[in-house]
C-alpha cells in the first residue's frame, strides 16, 4: 500500500531514440535517487519500451509505456536500473517523477 503522504522528489526528462539509462535524463541527481521509492513514467509523444532489470530494451524486450500513458515502477533498485528506447517512429519524450515516502 502506498503512503498517503508522498513527496515529489524531482522530475526528470529525456528525448529517447536509442537506449537511454535514467542517469542520462535531465535533472538526474544520484543523491535524490537514493531516496526514491516510486517512479511515475509518462510518454508524451510516442510510446517507449523500458526495462528495470539491467537488460537493454528493444521492440520485443521490456515493457511498453504507450504514448500519453503513465506507468508506475516501485523500488529503488528497479528505478536505478531503468532503461528506455523509443517504441517506433519519432522520438519518445519521457518524463519521470520520482516519489518518496519520506516527508
Amino acid at each position: 500500500m502506498l503512503s498517503a503522504l508522498r513527496g515529489i522528489t524531482t522530475c526528470l526528462t529525456a528525448t529517447v531514440t536509442t537506449e537511454v539509462a535514467i542517469t542520462a535524463f535531465t535533472g538526474y541527481d544520484a543523491t535524490v535517487m537514493k531516496t526514491a521509492s516510486r517512479a511515475r513514467i509518462s510518454a508524451r509523444t510516442t510510446g517507449a519500451m523500458f526495462t528495470y532489470n539491467g537488460t537493454t530494451p528493444s521492440a520485443t524486450v521490456g515493457h511498453l509505456v504507450a504514448a500519453n500513458a503513465t506507468v508506475l515502477v516501485e523500488g529503488q533498485a528497479n528505478i536505478a536500473a531503468l532503461k528506455f528506447i523509443q517504441e517506433s517512429g519519432g522520438n519518445a519524450v519521457i518524463t519521470i517523477t520520482l516519489e518518496t515516502d519520506q516527508s
